[in-house]
């Protein structure tokens, strides 16, 4: 299925959502009354390509990150199609608490 703002992209695939609200909250609560979601994936796939991150340990993720990440943070994951390097930030946590919200 695809979620989509593009009204014509939309109208050529059947199942497709169309997003015709900008609002952040509106559209999380969207997503998450047409699809089931778990509490475990959230935010567990790449925002760059989609594709499922893994955890990887510390020191992969060093010479990726920031040295004060690495400094400040323990758990990391990594996409391993386009090698983004994640971790769990001020932003991934106000993203998180914001997702689970909906899922209460």
């Amino acid at each position: 299925a695809i979620i989509s703002r593009d009204r014509e992209l939309c109208g050529r695939r059947v199942g497709s959502i169309l997003m015709e609200t900008t609002d952040l909250d509106e559209q999380i609560a969207l997503v998450v009354e047409s699809y089931p979601v778990n509490k475990k994936d959230i935010l567990s796939r790449c925002l760059g390509c989609n594709s499922i991150l893994d955890i990887v340990p510390k020191g992969e993720a060093k010479g990726n990150v920031p040295e004060g990440v690495i400094e400040r943070h323990v758990e990391f994951w990594k996409c391993h199609e386009c090698n983004k390097f994640y971790w769990p930030g001020s932003h991934w946590s106000n993203m998180k608490l914001k997702a689970e919200k909906f899922l209460r």
